[in-house]
């Protein structure tokens, strides 16, 4: 018995739903003619002013 492994509710059968949001996000992912434009060029880094944005080590 304790080899058995036995659900304690049966899982019922998920219902038919519309289309997931991902369809929206696919839709958003399309790069439109002012995305093109930025992409192409590397966008510039701000210099590190080192105002100690960020730590660098743990002590």
């Amino acid at each position: 018995m304790a080899d058995e492994i036995r659900p304690t509710m049966p899982i019922p059968p998920s219902p038919p739903v519309a289309p997931p949001p991902e369809d929206k996000r696919r839709e958003r992912k399309k790069p439109s003619d002012d995305d093109k434009e930025s992409d192409d060029k590397p966008k510039q880094k701000d210099p590190d002013d080192d105002k100690g944005g960020h730590i660098d080590e743990y002590v």
